[in-house]
């Protein structure tokens, strides 16, 4: 019988992401913090210049089996951060079928892309 193992999403260092002290999840308690170093496990932050060690993602099932565990908090990442995600994923896919065009080959040919509207400089006389 195998077991799950929780991998923790990894944030970037400087990256803002809301901090639950004592893991008491809901948008009310939630204060932004900026990441300053993670390790597989858990995330150092910074909250109102206060430094957070061992700090759990929300989702760490040990959360829930170890109380030592949600006196650092827990952290999740942002809803703009979510937001950001999502549109840069979708910009992913339009530039990959431009580039590979419907028929899925590569588009070499500068003639054969489709034109791209130009935004026309301001010309000072």
């Amino acid at each position: 019988m195998s077991e799950s193992v929780f991998k923790m999403p990894v944030p970037h260092i400087g990256q803002a992401v809301l901090f639950y002290p004592r893991a008491i999840v809901n948008r009310s308690t939630g204060v932004l913090g900026y990441v300053l170093s993670t390790n597989p496990h858990n995330i150092e932050l910074v909250v109102r210049g206060v430094i957070h060690e061992g700090v759990k993602h929300r989702d760490d099932p040990e959360l829930q089996t170890n109380q030592h565990c949600r006196e650092f908090g827990c952290w999740e990442a942002s809803p703009w951060d979510a937001e950001l995600q999502r549109r840069l994923s979708d910009l992913e896919s339009r530039v990959h079928e431009l580039m590979h065009g419907s028929n899925g080959k590569v588009v070499k040919d500068e003639k054969a892309m489709p034109a791209v509207p130009r935004a026309k400089a301001n010309a000072r006389n």
